[in-house]
């Protein structure tokens, strides 16, 4: 009977400290961003697959506000996953995907690179994330291009110009959401009263 007693009042402790912590954790925000940028390829801009002299060009693709880091460089660049890329060449759109994309801190220019198999947009400007390389939180904003930023085929490296969009394009997500919470702990509840129906009932057998 002793032996019964002090499980039962275990399981039941470590239920309740289950609630308490359950509830006591904080919400993880997330909003998905998408990102664009056009502009006009400068002459002189070599042909590629994604490239053309004097072409408009324009891309977006959708991140999250909490990005997940895959390669993290603490103090100088993060690399991420990215969804939903378009890219348009000359008012056509291209069946093009980005091999990488990397953020980069202000102190070494900024911004981000998209890195295709036949050339590389290098944008410098503004650093478009807060907090550090393994923990980022990309904002949301308009940030001018900065004079380094231009398109690269691995050999020519041509001036890009223009303005690179950052926008939320969906509502914050919450991981657990407070209804699961609510489930979850009612659930807990119902399973120690259960424990300590069984526990009365011995005792009185």
């Amino acid at each position: 009977m002793i032996v019964f007693e002090r499980a039962s009042a275990r399981i039941v402790t470590v239920l309740a400290a289950a609630v308490v912590l359950t509830f006591a954790v904080p919400s993880a925000w997330a909003d998905t961003l998408q990102i664009t940028e056009s502009g006009t390829f400068a002459s002189g801009t070599p042909t590629t697959a994604e490239s053309k002299a004097g072409e408009k060009f324009s891309f977006s693709f959708d991140v999250s506000s909490t990005p997940t880091v895959t390669t993290p460089d603490v103090g100088t660049s993060f690399q991420t996953t990215f969804t939903n890329f378009t890219y348009t060449l000359d008012g056509k759109t291209l069946a093009v995907t980005p091999l990488s994309l990397s953020f980069f801190n202000s102190s070494v220019g900024g911004l981000f690179d998209l890195d295709f198999v036949g050339g590389d947009f290098q944008l410098e400007g503004d650093q478009v994330y807060k907090g550090t390389e393994d923990s980022p939180n990309i904002k949301t904003g308009t940030y001018d291009l900065a004079s380094g930023s231009d398109f690269s085929d691995g050999g020519e490296y041509t001036p890009l110009s223009g303005k690179v969009d950052i926008k939320k394009v969906s509502n914050p997500t919450v991981t657990p959401e407070p209804s699961s919470l609510l489930l979850l702990g009612t659930g807990l509840a119902g399973l120690s009263g259960m424990i300590r129906r069984k526990f009365r009932a011995s005792k009185s057998a």
